[in-house]
């Protein structure tokens, strides 16, 4: 009953919302499904239809029949009825995923679990996409995703079929940059692990799993009140993120004392892709804050009355205090930062089980191949492809299109880019034809969803950009009790509250500015807007702009600028362009440097920015011997081996630790081609794989072997000091001895200045 209780309460608080919805067809308890889904839905859910609801209610209520008997009621709300698995679309497609996996279900739910997770293999494969996070019915038209996108894929099917689901993601890693996603099951009383899209019938043993073992939080998302067992990082209105971080390391259990006036939450960070970046948000109750975490090195940030402080937390450290003297001054804060070094391993030592395992993911990624070649968005698109032609003509037509993402081309709605370009037309031989196509014809700002409604935009009651930026910028700010991370508020939704956070404003006055005719940008770099006026582009909002240059004599350093008053980083420039032009305020300046083993130096400067600056930076020094390895070859490679520089590297292309090593390559082409250079695939799958196509395409001296002895690869492996078992296996060679090698999931592994400046000496 107290769920019930809480479920009616919180209905009562957004019933308003929904007021064209009905419950007339539905039973007691789809009321109460029906109840529970729209007191959680998210502002950006508020246009949930009456179809979508009753895919999500009567499917919820057929299928719980299926293996969900013994399942506790809060679990089956939380991660089977739930629509919402992380910041996709919502996608009211559970009945469309049930008929296509109703052939492999069985009556055992662990059989189903490992079959379904197989059936994906054929379905939806990794690839490197942007961030905006696709629905799972756009990623089985699409056949590819991300991590991200391919574990909320795998999410819900299990929950169509009625297996509770959930995503499990490291916001950030501490050992390499980038981060990961995954999932759990609920399955005979307990939570389980797998990796999206695999052939292995077993849980809890992946291959991120070494991975996972030194992450420093790890969790996953529950949308609702509802009272559960398990620790909570944060939560922010009916977003909770739940730790689970103990399911896959040894962990600590952190008290941090704050001495500071008026501080309510800290922030946990890490340094990653060379910022700061938050893993988990603490409020402080009686002047403290605690939170379970892994091992490994870190860092408790507190922004507030406009300053910040930061604070060193060691490897195992279980107490500290931040107060007064650790505000981040004008002489800076060193960084240095190393990860857990301890790994719980990927087990693979039964060969027999481990063949049969690939066996079946081969037969499937051959299903796969043959599916894909047969999508592409004209064919699965194809309605909305035929109606923007014939009403906008194809040049222009095409024209649109080149606006648009990849994954816009498979679902874009045609009535939205057909009125919306329509407007615009008026200005076309107005501006140069690449501001138009960029700042005015483009329909898309970032990464938000294409759903705007043209005419509501245009009768916005303001003209010029100036009277639009200062009307937008005075409305409410702040995310509410249904606020989603990493969305953007729906423009109409603004437009009937005047609120939303700062990204939400600076998106829609950039749409409405575009409708009026005044082509307009986002800054990546200073997170300001930006209108084309006289031949250039000026900022919004009348702050003037100043040159900021770095110099340093580091040349190894990745450096990272973020506008003071955001929690989140927002721009970066490198020091092959050192200088570069932002609006006047105050910024946080990272520099920062990852070693091969994981660990990270930097030092982190607050700046602010009132006239042409140049800055001289220095970061502590470490001593590190370990870049380099002169492992002797000459056993396994032959004369032909001489004379050269290669990468050796081993690993399947259709797998994402692999994928990763490949962007890589392809990203420090410019590098490699300028020497005398090689570099040899083996054990790499497909060799007409896109990605081994597009990777031939850029490094001229790619070779690759379908031909090879497993022996002769394990020899190579364990020559090396790894695992054998644990791939990709990517090694520098230079006269048949190694200068450098790792093996396993290594994000920038390759596309890292260590590593850059083995080529460039």
């Amino acid at each position: 009953m107290e769920i019930v209780h809480q479920i009616n309460a919180d209905y009562e608080k957004r019933k308003h919302e929904y007021k064209a919805l009905s419950f007339d067809s539905y039973c007691d308890q789809e009321v109460l499904y029906a109840k529970y889904i729209l007191a959680y839905l998210m502002d950006n859910d508020l246009g949930i239809t009456q179809d979508q609801l009753d895919d999500f209610v009567q499917h919820s209520y057929f299928i719980k029949s299926k293996y969900a008997q013994e399942v506790p009621e809060q679990i089956y709300l939380d991660y089977v009825v739930q629509p919402r698995i992380n910041n996709e679309t919502l996608d009211a497609s559970r009945n469309t995923f049930y008929e296509l996996l109703k052939p492999i279900c069985c009556d055992d739910c662990v059989d189903t679990i490992f079959a379904i997770n197989t059936w994906m293999i054929s379905m939806v494969q990794y690839r490197s996409t942007d961030a905006r996070t696709q629905n799972p019915s756009l990623t089985l038209k699409s056949g590819i995703g991300r991590c991200g996108e391919k574990s909320t894929f795998l999410v819900h099917a299990y929950r169509s079929v009625g297996i509770p689901a959930r995503q499990i993601y490291a916001p950030w890693w501490s050992h390499c940059d980038d981060r990961h996603a995954w999932v759990e099951v609920y399955v005979n009383g307990a939570w389980q692990y797998l990796s999206a899209g695999d052939s292995a019938k077993e849980f809890n043993n992946a291959w991120f799993t070494p991975s996972a073992s030194r992450s420093l939080i790890l969790r996953t998302n529950q949308f609702s009140n509802l009272t559960q067992d398990e620790a909570i990082v944060e939560k922010r209105g009916i977003h909770t993120k739940i730790n689970v971080t103990h399911h896959y390391t040894k962990t600590r259990n952190l008290t941090i004392y704050v001495g500071l006036k008026d501080c309510h939450e800290i922030s946990i960070a890490i340094l990653n892709y060379g910022i700061l970046r938050n893993v988990a948000t603490l409020k402080v109750q009686d002047n403290k804050a605690t939170v379970e975490i892994g091992y490994g090195d870190c860092f408790v940030r507190v922004q507030t009355n406009h300053k910040i402080y930061l604070k060193e937390i060691a490897a195992r450290d279980m107490v500290v205090e931040i107060n007064e003297t650790d505000l981040l001054s004008d002489i800076g804060f060193n960084l240095i930062q190393v990860p857990f070094k301890e790994t719980i391993p990927y087990d693979t030592s039964d060969e027999k089980k481990q063949t049969l395992y690939k066996t079946i993911k081969n037969q499937n990624l051959n299903q796969y191949h043959k599916r894909m070649e047969a999508i592409k968005p004209e064919i699965v698109n194809t309605k909305a492809h035929q109606r923007l032609k014939e009403a906008l003509g194809e040049p222009y037509a095409n024209q649109v299109k080149a606006c648009l993402t990849q994954k816009d081309l498979f679902d874009f709605d045609a009535q939205v880019l057909i009125d919306y370009a329509k407007v615009v037309q008026k200005w076309k031989k107005s501006v140069p034809s690449d501001i138009f196509q960029s700042a005015l014809l483009n329909p898309r700002v970032s990464h938000e969803d294409l759903t705007f409604n043209t005419e509501a935009l245009v009768q916005f009651p303001f003209s010029t950009p100036q009277q639009i930026y200062q009307e937008i910028m005075n409305w409410d700010s702040g995310p509410c009790d249904y606020f989603m991370e990493d969305t953007i508020l729906p423009f109409e939704v603004m437009l009937k509250r005047k609120r939303g956070t700062l990204n939400d404003k600076l998106h829609l006055i950039t749409m409405i500015c575009r409708v009026k005719g005044y082509p307009t940008r986002l800054n990546r770099h200073s997170q300001t807007l930006e209108v084309y006026n006289r031949g250039k582009f000026e900022p919004l909002g009348g702050h003037l702009s100043y040159e900021l240059s770095i110099e340093t004599q580091d040349k190894l350093l990745n450096i990272a600028l973020s506008p003071f008053s955001l929690i989140s980083e927002s721009g970066n420039f490198d020091l092959d362009q050192p200088i570069s032009y932002y609006e006047q305020g105050d910024y946080v300046l990272t520099l920062s440097k990852r070693y091969p083993d994981g660990s990270v130096i930097g030092k982190v400067v607050p700046i602010s920015l009132t006239q042409d600056l140049n800055l001289e930076v220095s970061v502590p020094k470490r001593s590190y011997n370990g870049a380099f390895e002169n492992t002797d070859m000459r056993l396994y490679l032959d004369e032909s081996w001489d004379n050269t520089l290669s990468i050796l590297c081993f690993g399947q292309v259709d797998e994402e630790p692999t994928q990763h090593i490949i962007n890589e390559l392809i990203e420090i082409s410019d590098v490699l081609n300028g020497q005398s250079f090689s570099l040899h695939l083996y054990n790499i799958g497909n060799p007409n794989h896109e990605m081994i196509q597009k990777l031939k395409g850029v490094i001229s001296n790619t070779q690759v072997h379908t031909q090879w002895d497993k022996h002769w690869l394990h020899q190579i492996i364990q020559a090396n000091h790894l695992d054998a078992n644990v791939l990709p296996f990517i090694a520098i060679i230079k006269n048949r001895i190694t200068l450098w090698s790792t093996s396993g999931y290594q994000v920038n592994a390759i596309n890292n200045p260590w590593i850059r400046q083995i080529f460039i000496d």
